[in-house]
């Protein structure tokens, strides 16, 4: 018996529990998978530890739409009924994991 799997949709979703955005093709990056996918997440900053937020709670997460401007290296925000958000993206070096030791 012969069993074939068929992408049908890509979906990358910049901000976890956010809209996302539906692709023909998705780049790879060299550490998360792909680009630009759940790279930010809502989290709740008046408790300790800081708790992430999700549609399971708060169900119109999923009405905010959020996209990358990769040539500014911006992050936009749009929601029905709000005026866009524009956010400058900080690039963080990641950590040289040659010089761990175990």
């Amino acid at each position: 018996m012969e069993s074939s799997i068929v992408v049908t949709d890509l979906v990358y979703y910049p901000i976890k529990s956010c809209k996302g955005h539906s692709v023909k093709e998705l780049a790879l990056d060299n550490i998360r998978g792909f680009r630009n996918d759940r790279l930010f997440m809502i989290v709740e900053t008046n408790v300790t530890p800081w708790n992430f937020t999700s549609q399971r709670r708060l169900p119109r997460m999923s009405l905010i739409e959020p996209s990358i401007i990769d040539q500014d290296r911006k992050l936009n925000l749009e929601a029905p009924g709000m005026n866009s958000i524009q956010v400058q993206i900080k690039t963080v070096p990641l950590a040289d994991k040659s010089d761990e030791h175990t």
